[in-house]
């Protein structure tokens, strides 16, 4: 990491940190994901030999969360007038928008210690597998980094906070909820080749799939194609701002 990149990513982590928004979401996030899986599961009323259940419900958690964490790293600077100021400092778009983005996924992985606990009370009661803890820790992190990318480039497109979590929202259900296999299905297109198509641009699937613990290249490479190509965007998206 360049210095540049990193004073902005310890800046843009210590003003999430100190805002109460951000405490209030961590708390928001923390309530959901027991709910979902103490009270939105069978995990009282089975003999549960993982935490697959806590993993499972995370997209669903993050369509609320994430858009709402990431509705002041633009806003913010636009409202404040700051852009303009950090545009006319020797600092390349690339460190700008990665410092940013490094922040925003760092606070999201942070949410997930908390809920350390559960994971050890489900471990001293059932013979809970630590090699699948860490590939469904895998599946979060990468679900987390798509949905961090995909928010902060399309937010930077609004002005104001309530515009950019809109933008954000929509954005990260359309990549969720997307499902090509049943648009084939729906226009009657079959064949492997289109089935495979329809797999490999489809959220839940590769999800779903290194949570069950298929490491496949096509797996992992979905989710940092979409945080490549999101941070390539909100490059491009700044440059073309400055200018």
């Amino acid at each position: 990491m360049s210095m540049p990149m990193i004073v902005i990513l310890k800046k843009e982590l210590s003003s999430i940190a100190y805002n109460p928004l951000g405490w209030i979401v961590m708390i928001t996030y923390i309530i959901l994901s027991m709910i979902s899986t103490l009270y939105g599961s069978n995990y009282f009323n089975n003999c549960n030999q993982n935490i697959l259940i806590f993993f499972q419900a995370q997209p669903e958690i993050f369509l609320l969360i994430i858009p709402a964490i990431g509705i002041n790293i633009w806003s913010a600077e636009k409202k404040g007038g700051t852009l303009e100021l950090l545009l006319s400092q020797p600092i390349s778009f690339q460190a700008m928008v990665l410092g940013k983005f490094f922040a925003f996924w760092i606070f999201c992985l942070l949410m997930l210690l908390p809920c350390i606990g559960l994971w050890i009370t489900t471990g001293l009661l059932t013979n809970i597998s630590l090699s699948m803890i860490t590939i469904n820790i895998l599946a979060y992190t990468l679900a987390a980094g798509a949905f961090c990318a995909l928010s902060l480039s399309v937010s930077f497109l609004a002005s104001g906070t309530v515009a950019a979590f809109i933008l954000a929202l929509i954005a990260c259900i359309f990549i969720k909820i997307i499902n090509f296999t049943w648009i084939f299905e729906l226009l009657n297109i079959s064949g492997e080749i289109f089935t495979k198509v329809g797999q490999s641009l489809n959220f839940d699937y590769h999800f779903n799939s290194l949570l069950f613990g298929r490491l496949g290249f096509d797996n992992i490479s979905y989710f940092i194609t979409i945080i490549i190509f999101s941070l390539w965007f909100n490059i491009n998206a700044l440059a073309a701002g400055r200018r």
